[in-house]
């Protein structure tokens, strides 16, 4: 006997008749000009019977004009890769990449189940996470050396994000 699930398809967030909405952390895009950012976001779900709707909200609470519930384009049919629309011609990746801190997406369901969420751009080479990585391993720096006068070859005051090995038990600073 063999059972058979589809693709992603092994948890999900499900609404009933009544409703809920669910919010995401800050998404990120790149804003770099040597990455290609992705344009949408895409979603798998099963909203066959009921709807799903979003709308994308800065970290603050607040809701991107022209990119609110009232905008958004509902869903209402199951599958994989779903994208999600607002009226208007824009594209979601750009807006995101605008606003530096990323934008949390709130999802609304109404007798549905939203499995997951994804952008349409693969990142098969690692550009992206490297461009990520670099960049939080550049925010590390500036908030550890605070002592711009020194020359770059001077070991930075201060202890490490994670507070560093520090002296062993028995041994003296």
């Amino acid at each position: 006997m063999l059972a058979t699930m589809p693709e992603d398809r092994w948890v999900s967030l499900d609404a009933d008749a009544n409703g809920g909405w669910l919010l995401t952390k800050p998404v990120l895009f790149a804003t770099d000009e040597t990455l290609e950012s992705p344009r949408e976001l895409l979603i798998n779900s099963d909203a066959a019977g009921g709807s799903i709707q979003a709308e994308l909200v800065t970290p603050f609470g607040q809701v991107v004009e022209g990119y609110g519930r009232g905008d958004s384009v509902p869903i209402t049919s199951d599958g994989k890769d779903q994208p999600l629309r607002w009226k208007g011609s824009r594209h979601t990746g750009e807006t995101i990449a605008k606003h530096v801190g990323g934008l949390c997406i709130k999802f609304y369901l109404k007798g549905a189940g939203l499995y997951s969420y994804s952008t349409n751009k693969a990142d098969g080479e690692g550009k992206v996470a490297e461009y990520y990585a670099n960049l939080r391993w550049c925010e590390t720096i500036k908030h550890r050396s605070g002592n711009w006068d020194r020359l770059s070859t001077e070991p930075a005051g201060g202890l490490p994000p994670h507070g560093g090995p520090g002296p062993q038990k028995g041994q003296e600073k």
